[in-house]
């Protein structure tokens, strides 16, 4: 099955994970009106509890990412699922706005080390002609978790209640760390790929088996920082995930507060951009690989694609001047396309531009930190909104500004590379295949 391909298990089973990430916290939101009733809680209440989560995930990402180096891909990963898992049952077992809170924030320690996690299994399988679809895929998992989980959580939450709908999102992350544990190894050393492609994968990712094994620590994340690039990255990150968990935990509650839609409603109205952007967030993934060529992948000529789809986002600047709800569900689609593409090539692009493979945990670790300061502020920043003016509205105008000013900070910041080169000409001899980089 699948002979000489087989490679698109892991990028599935990668799709997967973020995918039940984000379905925990799709549920959340579709749950926010029955749990905001349940305990009483204000719009500025819900908007810190749609948070909580992002403040430990935040301040876990970089140790992570360093764990990544010690214990691997495998065992990271399974333990971060397992934890999340817990945390998510725990969610529908909270009595009150305390214990729901501390819920959220081991949720946020579990699920911490999502995108190292998918980022370096990305760079350790996948040939760098197909990177940029493999990324895609984990990105794209984000959002088909709101066109799929949203109206399956809204059914469960209809016919077995809210807390149930925890229960049940949480127990397929456990199913999904049991087949991980099972059958993760890394292209070296697993079993079910036959040895053409084993060997496709190891000439064409760009990096030599022992440029994985490199653990510089704390010292390696202070190198990092040094450069101008990966503070570009991580602050074009910021603003597209600022857009991403607007819609994220906002989305249902803004269909049912401001449209008057019902739980089941906002549920199937949500997945439909939702939907639109998995598909054609994947298509414009390939067709980014296919129109770069190895030479200008490793000049970061991907930023160009970055930017682009960046202003292309800032369509809700219009949601304002329209009434029509298909008007509006167009114009949130064009933004969660244009973001989600945006996305998934900010993360590709710190891929091309690094130089360290060894290094891809904690540098992606470090452009999610950026990412998720601005993330843990949408939902915080929007209810006030809310709260103060009874409208969606400036929260939209805040979104598609910001992502102006993130197209401007990519293509302005990130022209240099991300470190020195890793695989000496010795090391690439011993390693046959591996191509000695160059600047």
């Amino acid at each position: 099955m699948f002979k000489g391909r087989r490679r698109f298990i892991v990028y599935l089973m990668l799709f997967l994970f973020w995918f039940i990430g984000y379905m925990d916290r799709v549920n959340m939101s579709m749950a926010a009106k029955p749990i905001a009733d349940a305990f009483g809680l204000s719009p500025v209440a819900l908007g810190y509890l749609f948070s909580s989560f992002l403040w430990s995930y935040t301040l876990f990402l970089v140790p992570v990412g360093l764990a990544i180096y010690r214990w691997g891909t495998r065992k990271i990963a399974t333990f971060g699922m397992g934890l999340w898992s817990l945390a998510q049952i725990a969610t529908g077992l909270a009595g009150g706005f305390a214990s729901m809170l501390v819920a959220r924030l081991t949720l946020g320690i579990g699920e911490s080390p999502g995108n190292s996690v998918c980022t370096r299994g990305v760079r350790e399988w996948s040939p760098a002609s197909e990177r940029g679809f493999a990324m895609t895929s984990f990105v794209a998992s984000n959002y088909a978790a709101g066109a799929f989980g949203a109206p399956i959580v809204a059914w469960l939450m209809r016919e077995y209640g809210w807390r149930a709908s925890f229960y049940i999102t949480g127990s397929l992350g456990i199913v999904w760390a049991i087949i991980w544990l099972a059958f993760f190894r890394r292209p070296e050393d697993t079993s079910w790929i036959d040895e053409t492609e084993r060997q496709k994968i190891l000439s064409e990712r760009d990096a030599s088996t022992d440029s994985f094994e490199n653990r510089e620590g704390l010292r390696g994340v202070l190198e990092l920082l040094k450069g101008r690039t990966l503070w570009g990255l991580a602050l074009t990150q910021g603003c597209l995930v600022y857009m991403l968990y607007l819609f994220l935990s906002w989305l249902p509650g803004y269909l049912q507060m401001s449209r008057g839609l019902s739980i089941m409603s906002s549920g199937l109205y949500t997945s439909v951009p939702y939907l639109v952007t998995v598909v054609l967030a994947l298509l414009f993934g390939h067709l980014g690989d296919r129109m770069l060529n190895r030479e200008s992948l490793r000049k970061g000529s991907r930023r160009v694609f970055v930017a682009t789809w960046m202003i292309l986002s800032a369509t809700v600047l219009g949601i304002q001047f329209v009434d029509s709800l298909a008007v509006v569900l167009i114009l949130i689609t064009i933004a969660m396309v244009a973001s989600a593409t945006a996305l998934s090539a900010n993360f590709t692009l710190t891929s091309d531009l690094l130089r360290v493979p060894s290094k891809m945990g904690t540098t992606v670790a470090i452009l999610a930190t950026g990412g998720n300061i601005f993330g843990m502020l949408a939902p915080i920043v929007t209810g006030y909104i809310v709260n103060a003016t009874g409208s969606f509205n400036l929260a939209f105008d805040v979104a598609g500004v910001i992502a102006i000013v993130g197209a401007i900070i990519v293509m302005t910041m990130t022209r240099q590379p991300i470190g020195h080169e890793p695989v000496p000409l010795a090391e690439s001899d011993a390693n046959p295949g591996v191509q000695p980089a160059h600047p």
